[in-house]
């Protein structure tokens, strides 16, 4: 992961997509990245993640957020325990009121939130007026938010969520 060998080339690599999608996006104020791929196995989770921490160790308050609901991954990378809930949950409107779903890494400046339980259908979850809101809320409180999501090749689950970031 980027923020444990800040001098190794791999790291650089980062810095570098981290300055050619600040300014190269199309937007140039862009503070959501939603990453995708053609087919599962291409390594975008290990890019968001990458990205993620690039943008933290740079100062920015960041959140990811595995939306990933079919092979979430980043609780593994992230996180010493599994999140007892997340998206999934929160998509589904079966949010305990005292979950906490947002968690800091231990990276400094870098915020997760979970996919959550899994569920037999991810894709119908897939609330689009929730994870808007979502967006929108986070975007209050962090800086950027990068946004993990299945390979668009194999499922139709990053198409919708695409439309609320400010780079894709």
């Amino acid at each position: 992961i980027y923020g444990r060998d800040k001098d190794s080339e791999a790291a650089e690599a980062f810095r570098g997509l981290r300055a050619a999608l600040s300014t190269a996006c199309g937007h140039p104020r862009a503070r959501s990245f939603l990453f995708t791929s053609a087919r599962s196995g291409e390594g975008k989770s290990t890019v968001a993640v990458n990205f993620a921490a690039s943008l933290a160790q740079q100062g920015y308050r960041t959140l990811i957020i595995d939306a990933n609901l079919r092979a979430p991954v980043l609780d593994s990378i992230l996180l010493e325990a599994p999140a007892t809930a997340g998206l999934a949950d929160y998509l589904a409107g079966e949010c305990d009121p005292d979950a906490k779903l947002c968690q800091q890494t231990g990276l400094p400046n870098l915020f997760l939130f979970s996919a959550g339980v899994p569920r037999a259908h991810p894709g119908e979850i897939l609330n689009e007026a929730a994870f808007a809101r979502l967006i929108a809320e986070s975007l209050k409180w962090f800086h950027r938010v990068v946004i993990d999501t299945p390979a668009a090749g194999r499922y139709a689950d990053a198409l919708p969520l695409a439309r609320h970031a400010d780079a894709v």
